[in-house]
């Protein structure tokens, strides 16, 4: 993939161009992508400052913000920017206090706005619970990062940071394009024919398709998202998941797919609907120059599951097969 020719000012990519136009119009930080960890043992702080410093300069789109020129948005690279670490002493706190003094930090730093025509797009908070345990957390806007930019993010981070400690040079690929240059390409591939194929393989798919599940709640669903939303951890016991796995390979099927085939008999049970759209993510890191780069990458394909007919749970499984490898296949369109 070649580098694009002119550095700034560049167009979106498309998931870039939604994730803005939202940004404009929600203002809550349901966008942001937070993470936090916990550093047990001592921490040099100097080494930490010069990685996140190092992480910066190797990821232009973290010091990018977004200028709109004649109703277009537009990404603008800046040459330089530092890492802010803001640090918050809670080890003279009562030990009882700190960890809910902690949770209040993070949580009020989680929904603090980004400004993404000047703002740095990583900030980075630091808790020190005592000399040998502190909490670091780094949060990035959607706009700059997906789920798998996190672990890009985190990696990269050590690496400058184990480096520095040992005053050796990081263990990094280097980097063939930036993110600005895979909006570029993604806007030179979507069209002509290729737009045509896949706006006619969803068109296809989705076409007549529910809007809404009509599930019996306890109270009416609001007119306005409120974005406070929450996620449910389940756990399987080790005999089930050895079933679904054994399940899976005779039917051809990932557990992904099993585990899919479930959910949509969980929801038409709960509904009384045979026609359930369910959303789920995939990376979008079709080619190896992707993966070590932090950047939006990510799509939300919308997959059609078909339960009209009484199906066993066999048939639905093969249905939601095919369903699934035709989405993979059409996974571009934004």
């Amino acid at each position: 993939m070649p580098r694009r020719q002119i550095a700034s000012p560049s167009q979106l990519s498309f998931a870039q161009e939604l994730m803005w136009l939202l940004d404009q119009l929600v203002d809550c930080g349901a966008y942001h992508v937070p993470r936090a960890m916990r550093i047990q043992g001592p921490l040099n702080v100097e080494a930490l400052q010069h990685a996140l410093n190092r992480v910066v300069e190797r990821h232009e789109i973290l010091r990018t913000n977004y200028r709109t020129v004649d109703d277009t948005p537009l990404q603008v690279v800046s040459q330089s920017a530092s890492v802010e670490i803001r640090h918050f002493d809670l080890s003279t706190l009562p030990a009882a206090d700190r960890e809910q003094r902690a949770g209040r930090l993070l949580f009020e730093e989680g929904r603090k706005r980004f400004d993404l025509t000047r703002d740095l797009l990583l900030r980075s908070l630091l808790l020190k619970m005592d000399a040998d345990n502190h909490i670091l957390m780094l949060m990035t806007h959607h706009i700059a990062s997906d789920g798998e930019s996190r672990e890009v993010l985190f990696r990269d981070l050590h690496a400058y940071y184990d480096a520095f400690l040992k005053h050796t040079r990081p263990q990094l690929p280097e980097l063939g394009i930036q993110y600005a240059d895979f909006a570029v390409w993604q806007r030179q591939c979507l069209t002509g024919e290729t737009l045509d194929r896949l706006l006619t393989y969803w068109r296809k798919q989705l076409d007549g398709a529910p809007k809404l599940m009509k599930f019996p709640t306890d109270h009416h669903r609001p007119p306005l998202q409120s974005f406070e939303g929450s996620a449910k951890t389940l756990t399987f016991p080790a005999c089930l998941l050895s079933a679904f796995k054994d399940l899976s390979h005779q039917e051809r099927t990932t557990l992904f797919m099993t585990t899919l085939a479930a959910f949509a008999t969980l929801l038409s049970r709960y509904s009384g609907q045979t026609d359930v759209v369910i959303g789920t993510p995939v990376s979008g890191r079709s080619r190896t120059e992707f993966e070590p780069l932090i950047g939006y990458f990510s799509n939300t394909l919308a997959l059609r599951v078909d339960l009209s007919g009484n199906p066993t749970f066999r048939e639905l499984m093969a249905r939601v097969r095919e369903v699934s490898l035709g989405a993979y296949s059409h996974q571009e369109l934004p």
